[in-house]
């Protein structure tokens, strides 16, 4: 099944339905403004289901390799992308009521339609680190910046 434009997240979970594929990083406008291979493929897959509370939920699931820039010596680095969530939608007066415990677990407002590719480039992008680098050692960084402090990922 290719991937759709639109779906009604609720229908979707209530289902089972999924869908998965692959997508070139340059057709997603967000991720190719920090790819520096749009031809880079990042797959996904999406599940819903029914949680065992009744709320609509979509599992996500997003991997790939994306070259991006080095934030130490402005080369590239490559970053291996494996990233797992769990969105759950709920009407939105029930948002502010939520305690979200759960890291992995991201809740957001039913609508009539959301776009399945935006929900995979918005998680692409989160799990993408903030600063990405080369680990210690493995770039040139000009002089005087070196810095023996935490990686940022």
């Amino acid at each position: 099944m290719s991937t759709p434009e639109r779906v009604d997240p609720v229908q979707f979970a209530r289902l089972g339905e999924s869908v998965q594929g692959r997508v070139k990083a340059g057709e997603l406008q967000r991720l190719a403004e920090v790819s520096r291979n749009p031809e880079a493929n990042v797959g996904y897959e999406l599940r819903g289901y029914l949680r065992k509370d009744e709320k609509p939920a979509i599992d996500l699931a997003v991997s790939g390799v994306l070259t991006v820039t080095c934030q130490r010596c402005l080369g590239e680095v490559e970053i291996d992308l494996h990233s797992e969530r769990t969105l759950v939608f709920l009407p939105a007066a029930g948002l502010a009521q939520v305690q979200d415990e759960d890291d992995d677990v991201d809740y957001l407002p039913r609508e009539e339609g959301v776009a399945p590719l935006d929900l995979v480039e918005e998680e692409i992008l989160l799990a993408l680190p903030m600063a990405p680098r080369h680990p210690p050692g493995g770039c040139e960084a000009p002089a005087g910046t070196q810095d023996s402090g935490p990686e940022l990922h």
